[in-house]
């Protein structure tokens, strides 16, 4: 496995993604058994970072994660794993409550990485990272982010962190070029900012 330092961290360059992990946007238990082998698969293989969230099977791939994990017996210290929170839990009181969730779904005590999942139209940033920033301080997540977050929103992120923006999650592949074209790579490399791929093979319609 190859890793990637920045700041005072370092950490694995490839994540394992959990969308469709025990469902996709609903639960889906039929493929539990399915889904257990694959996270199994996972960590029997080396992978210590993975990414979450709390849309997806509606907190149910947190809760096959957490599972897959403790039957491990890996130690939560040697794992790296990512978490979102939706825009429609962007209220202050929401994130501090989604974020409790998924760490209450997940089995665990903090979250390495928690990011905002996409930006929408009308939230409000300052009171989402007054929350984010709370968490941080509570030991709850250890460092912040944001996905699928454009150059003038990504800045606007870095104002209200009271930590440093660890990344921008984005998609691209050899198809999808629109985070370089908009200068958000180019940004993130020139300011310490970790480019996280997502949907790096990208089925042709």
């Amino acid at each position: 496995m190859k890793y990637e330092s920045i700041h005072t961290l370092t950490l694995p360059k490839l994540g394992f993604g959990t969308w469709k992990i025990g469902g996709e946007s609903f639960a889906d238990p039929s493929t539990d058994s399915v889904s257990l082998a694959a996270l199994r698969s996972a960590l029997d293989l080396g992978y210590s970072h993975f990414d979450t969230a709390e849309m997806y099977a509606n907190g149910h791939s947190d809760e096959l994660l957490g599972q897959a994990i403790r039957a491990s017996k890996i130690k939560r210290e040697n794992l790296f794993i990512t978490s979102k929170v939706i825009p429609s839990h962007s209220k202050y009181e929401q994130v501090l409550r989604s974020c409790e969730n998924s760490l209450r779904r997940l089995g665990m005590d903090y979250l390495d990485l928690y990011l905002i999942h996409w930006p929408e139209a009308g939230m409000k940033l300052e009171d989402t990272f007054r929350a984010l920033n709370k968490l941080v301080q509570d030991g709850k997540v250890k460092h912040l982010g944001v996905s699928n977050f454009k150059l003038d929103l990504l800045k606007r992120s870095q104002e209200l962190s009271e930590t440093p923006i660890l990344t921008d999650q984005v998609p691209y592949s050899l198809r999808d070029r629109s985070y370089v074209k908009n200068g958000v790579l180019k940004y993130c490399q020139q300011s310490d900012i970790l480019f996280t791929a997502y949907s790096l093979i990208d089925e042709a319609n």
